[in-house]
């Protein structure tokens, strides 16, 4: 699906893309006008989210957010809706003691959310508001954190962040299915703070649509770790032959990473985003290492929770860890810490 492009078979799509944006503009007024009811938690409530399809660095962020907010003595309660999860209804994932539920039941990024944020809350379910009033009510949270949370206005937000990866990311600037756009860029309207994840510069028409003075924070992406599941640290050699692989929205970003870092990759597999790994997956992997004679396996951190405890994984495989750092730390912390206590957060 081109969505960068403006030629077939985007083409095709823009009548329904039309369509799409009436909806989503009809949508967001009853809203803003109040005919449509929005739900509010007695805790206040930060919102990570982005406007188009696609990664766009937005689980780094939403780690270091809640790593920031517990260094200020807050008790965080994450709300997801489990994205491509094999269950229904509300899952405890984490209840800030310990992990509660399996990778099935939680969906892999509320699952690697709940692994990296010890003392964390994550609670998945499609009615955020429901997930929320439970956690205030078992868990008693200090504020809730609420994961790709942009367009789920049911539920009123004291905050919300809006995350940007690449200048690429608006495409040909067409909603969806023609483009990559969940709605048109006169929400950012709405957004208090824009994130922008390795983007060299703003994108021409974010500066068009947005307030002039909307802050916004740049931040870099980086590889933190690479480890086994006995914990072994693998260095990047130049003879280290590597099979990578992952099943991410926008996949090669990874390779151009695992690149930089000095890895041979003979082999990059790309699996659909969200993918449910099996022992065929494995077993086809592992000829694929045999068969490019490579020295290990490599995937993310988003893949291996999906891996890990399910397959008896040998010690040839591995994990990159990816963590986002602001470019200007002491300005992102002052920015974020005047935000939160304007917005009556901290």
């Amino acid at each position: 699906m081109g969505y960068f492009e403006t030629r077939w078979p985007a083409l095709l799509m823009r009548p329904l893309s039309g369509l799409y944006g009436l909806a989503i503009r009809r949508r967001n007024r009853r809203f803003d006008s109040g005919a449509a009811e929005v739900f509010r938690l007695e805790r206040p409530v930060i919102s990570v989210g982005n406007i188009v399809v696609g990664g766009t660095g937005k689980t780094p962020t939403v780690l270091y957010l809640v790593r920031w907010l517990q260094q200020q003595g807050q008790r965080v309660c994450i709300l997801s809706r489990g994205y491509r999860r094999r269950s229904r209804g509300m899952v405890v994932v984490a209840d800030g003691e310990g992990i509660r539920s399996g990778v099935e039941e939680a969906g892999d990024e509320p699952m690697l959310l709940a692994q990296q944020l010890p003392g964390a809350v994550v609670v998945v379910d499609s009615d955020r508001a429901r997930a929320g009033r439970h956690a205030l009510q078992h868990f008693r949270p200090d504020l809730f954190l609420l994961d790709d949370g942009f367009q789920h206005r049911r539920l009123h937000r004291d905050l919300d962040i809006v995350t940007f990866k690449e200048q690429s990311d608006l495409g040909n600037g067409w909603l969806l299915p023609a483009g990559p756009l969940r709605e048109p860029l006169e929400a950012l309207r709405r957004a208090d703070l824009l994130w922008f994840n390795e983007s060299a510069r703003l994108h021409d028409d974010l500066l068009i649509h947005s307030p002039a003075d909307l802050p916004s924070i740049r931040a870099r992406l980086g590889v933190t770790d690479c480890r086994n599941r006995a914990g072994e640290r693998l260095d990047p050699t130049p003879d280290l032959r590597v099979v990578l692989f992952c099943g991410l929205a926008k996949p090669q970003g990874v390779l151009n990473t695992a690149r930089e870092m000095g890895f041979e990759v003979v082999r990059f597999i790309c699996f659909r985003d969200h993918h449910d790994y099996g022992q065929r997956d494995i077993r086809d992997l592992e000829r694929v290492r045999e068969h490019h004679r490579a020295d290990v396996i490599i995937t993310t951190d988003k893949d291996w929770v999906k891996l890990l405890p399910a397959f008896n994984l040998p010690p040839h495989w591995f994990h990159l860890s990816v963590a986002v750092e602001p470019e200007d730390g002491p300005h992102a912390e002052k920015l974020l810490l005047s935000l939160c206590r304007s917005h009556g957060i901290l």
